[in-house]
């Protein structure tokens, strides 16, 4: 298993750059890219040799169905194949109550859970659906290459966490074959070392003070006060965590030659919980809006629901609650996704009324007002801070926390 934090995950980044860059023209560097994607897959997969070859036979029987697509777009059985597919994959490296079924019915998948953890198959799969869906609606550009298929779907650098991204867009940068100039590696590398500050430095150093780097014992003896502002503690540290996190990977993928998106912008600045969640892990989030909550929408609209607030709410409540199962197959994610659904819905429908309630010209002044928007940022930061003292999952503590208040 590679660690992030590893001498030997940044000498493997160290000499992909130079191979990288001794590369002349896109199709030297795709090939080359590829193989160095490809060696990394076999290091982080050294000790799972079931699952390398089962993620190099999904690979290759996913790449024929996307060139078959390609070629038959309004193939919806083939669509809903290659998705079910990807799907079935997740869940079963995901959920217990799937990995049961799977078991009960299919007594030799028991196999395939040894380990039980699949590396990486989350954001595997989700490049693999936004492939499948952009292909059958006809958004790419050319024929999936297989080289530039393999790069998109185990590029190293954000194959574990992301961030995500378009396979249109990401060719757009891999056909680049000018070399990365002295301006570039700079600030990749300035990148990379302030990505490995937060994360390594700040947030592994400050998690032991949050609420959840108490061990039970203490935290069931810790005075209230320590409990309330660990909760606090709690949230910077996974922002800094997760933020550093997505600074490593766009850093050495601008290594490589690839403007990976960003992944966050100063979430805790948000005026309101929208607001925070475009701001909070954006590419999963566009991911989320473009596979997931348009499509609903569209759904109800064709059903024949016409109140757009009404349809828009549901839409991120169902939306948030996927989400949340997403994370984990505790009943708390869930809970955890409808808790944001739900605001996401409640924020929907108040900001479509407040304008009919106070009026436009208070409306103007509400929306130009300092005052009111630092309310509004500390409502919804400490909304999001509170939001995660439910996966504490002990009551007494939980009250104890909000006593505080």
């Amino acid at each position: 298993m590679i660690d992030l934090k590893s001498l030997s995950y940044y000498l493997f980044v160290l000499i992909a750059f130079f191979i990288m860059n001794l590369c002349k023209g896109p199709e030297s560097r795709k090939k080359v890219l590829a193989f160095l994607n490809l060696s990394f897959i076999v290091l982080l997969f050294y000790y799972r040799k079931k699952h390398l070859l089962l993620l190099f036979f999904f690979l290759g029987t996913n790449y024929l169905g996307i060139l078959a697509l390609y070629k038959q777009r309004t193939n919806k059985f083939l669509t809903g194949l290659l998705i079910g597919i990807s799907l079935i994959a997740l869940c079963f490296y995901k959920y217990s109550l799937v990995q049961s079924f799977f078991i009960a019915f299919f007594p030799l998948s028991a196999s395939l859970l040894k380990p039980i953890s699949f590396i990486g198959i989350s954001f595997f799969s989700f490049k693999l659906i936004s492939l499948v869906v952009d292909t059958a609606q006809g958004k790419l550009k050319e024929k999936p290459d297989f080289f530039h298929y393999i790069n998109y779907l185990l590029f190293f650098p954000c194959y574990l966490s992301g961030p995500l991204d378009r396979f249109d867009r990401f060719i757009q940068d891999a056909n680049i074959s000018t070399p990365l100039g002295a301006k570039e590696t700079y600030l990749a590398v300035s990148r990379i070392i302030f990505g490995l500050f937060k994360k390594a430095l700040i947030a592994d150093s400050l998690y032991g003070l949050s609420i959840f780097g108490i061990n039970n014992i203490d935290l069931a003896q810790a005075p209230t006060s320590s409990l309330f502002l660990g909760s606090y503690l709690y949230a910077f540290v996974l922002y800094l965590d997760f933020s550093g996190y997505s600074d490593i990977a766009i850093g050495i993928s601008r290594l490589l030659g690839i403007k990976t998106p960003e992944n966050f912008n100063n979430p805790f600045m948000a005026r309101n919980i929208q607001e925070f969640w475009n701001r909070w892990h954006i590419s999963f989030i566009h991911w989320l809006r473009d596979y997931i909550y348009f499509p609903l929408q569209m759904f109800f609209i064709r059903i024949g629901f016409k109140n757009f607030v009404a349809i828009a709410a549901i839409s991120y409540i169902i939306t948030f609650v996927l989400a949340g199962i997403w994370h984990g197959d505790k009943s708390i994610y869930l809970w955890y996704g409808l808790c944001h659904g739900l605001a996401l819905a409640a924020f929907q429908v108040y900001s479509s009324q407040l304008p009919k309630l106070i009026g436009q010209e208070r409306m103007q002044w509400y929306q130009k007002s300092t005052m009111v928007r630092v309310l509004a940022t500390l409502t919804t930061f400490h909304f999001f801070v509170f939001s995660l003292i439910i996966f504490i999952e002990k009551t007494a503590i939980i009250k104890r926390i909000f006593s505080f208040l």
